[in-house]
């Protein structure tokens, strides 16, 4: 009888205690448990939204720099000038591309934020309420925008190697070009150099031929 009360007492101290956690869980709405990671995650892609927006006109910018840099080589028909600005055109094409790696920060914030959309859409569409049941709508449609997003990012990433190769190429013809530029002023110099040992040595004959002559003839008086 002893054990059987000790039983009861345990039972109900159990019971007491899933009671309550029971009432501890049912006071806060799924909505409300997400609420705090909507509002973290609201300040995350905004700060990181600024930053990423600043680092995009830095890099606008930069381009601009360059792109105006390489006509100007060009009008002047600089090589060395050219392959300079192309090469510094590569770097800034990499660090955008690099900027678009899913390990970077924008396709992070991307994913976060689709990870959290997708958890609301599946809460709003089980709880008991229709007006919230009412917006997964909205949440697929974001969900949606925010794939593709993610879609484009990749694309725009594959678009800007496609560039780099290109700017490689042309990086590599210029260098190809400067050397030929290179090799003409040296064949310019070796013809000069030439003509005027061919010169010098006209001159000398001519001369050799009056000291050929020199004494042969002396003058009368």
């Amino acid at each position: 009888m002893r054990a059987v009360t000790v039983f009861v007492a345990v039972a109900l101290t159990v019971l007491a205690g899933a009671t309550a956690e029971v009432r501890a869980q049912s006071t806060t709405s799924p909505a409300e448990e997400a609420i705090p990671d909507i509002r973290a995650l609201s300040k995350d892609i905004t700060d990181q939204g600024g930053r990423l927006r600043d680092d995009a006109a830095a890099a606008l910018k930069k381009a601009d720099e360059l792109e105006g840099k390489m006509q100007e080589s060009q009008k002047n028909f600089d090589l060395e000038v050219a392959k300079k600005n192309t090469n510094e055109m590569i770097a800034n094409l990499r660090s955008a591309r690099d900027r678009l790696s899913p390990e970077q920060t924008y396709r992070k914030a991307l994913g976060k934020a689709e990870s959290t959309i997708r958890d609301l859409a599946s809460r709003a569409e089980a709880n008991l309420d229709a007006k919230i049941r009412e917006m997964k709508g909205y949440y697929a449609q974001t969900l949606a925008e925010l794939m593709e997003l993610q879609r484009a990012a990749e694309e725009t990433r594959n678009q800007l190697t496609v560039e780099i190769d290109r700017f490689e190429k042309l990086s590599d013809r210029m260098a190809f070009t400067r050397t030929i530029a290179g090799i003409e002023a040296f064949m310019q110099h070796a013809r000069a150099y030439l003509e005027s040992m061919r010169s010098l040595g006209a001159r000398m004959r001519g001369v050799g031929n009056t000291l050929e002559n020199f004494g042969q003839n002396p003058p009368t008086d």
